[in-house]
Order: C-alpha cells, then sequence, then structure tokens
C-alpha cells in the first residue's frame, strides 16, 4: 500500500518506481559558476505551472525580470549578464 507524506492511504498508484534514493537525491547547481538548467516543457504535465515557479517564486540573490503580460523573463546569474534558465519562460519560446 503507497502511504502519502502524513501517513494516510494515499488515493493513487505511482505511474513510475522511482527509489526512496532516486526521490531524495540532492544535486548541487552553482548558479554562480557554469551550471545551466534547460527546462523542456512537455505538454499536460503540470510544466507550465513549474515553468512559472522557477522564474517567478524562488528567492534568489538576483531575480528573474518578468514583463507583464509575456510570457518571458530574463534571469541572469548574480552580478553577471548571463542566463542561468534556458526555458519558453527564458526566451518565449
Amino acid at each position: 500500500p503507497y502511504r502519502a507524506e502524513d501517513e494516510t492511504s494515499a488515493r493513487f498508484v505511482p505511474r513510475f518506481n522511482f527509489s526512496v534514493d532516486d526521490l531524495l537525491r540532492r544535486v548541487d547547481f552553482n548558479i554562480k559558476g557554469d551550471d545551466l538548467i534547460v527546462f523542456l516543457h512537455i505538454q499536460k504535465t503540470g510544466g507550465t505551472t513549474f515553468g512559472r515557479h522557477l522564474v517567478r517564486n524562488i528567492q534568489l540573490e538576483q531575480p528573474c525580470e518578468c514583463r507583464a503580460g509575456q510570457k518571458k523573463c530574463t534571469c541572469h546569474r548574480p552580478g553577471k549578464r548571463e542566463t542561468w534558465l534556458f526555458s519558453r519562460f527564458s526566451t518565449g519560446w
């Protein structure tokens, strides 16, 4: 039986069998270095919400610059003109 975080029975059966280690894996991302996130949006997977979260809700030293009414934001590394995020929200594709 699958359990939710609060130990109640879950109502769904996972479609993918990720191990606990996979789900808890820590990945170091160096926003001030050369690391880059390439976010590929796949329709009907929650990608729009996730992409919006990447550019609007994460507490960054240098927040992304988003213009009202546009699906495009500029996400520069702190103190640089280099981008750390490549997605439809950072390039407008």
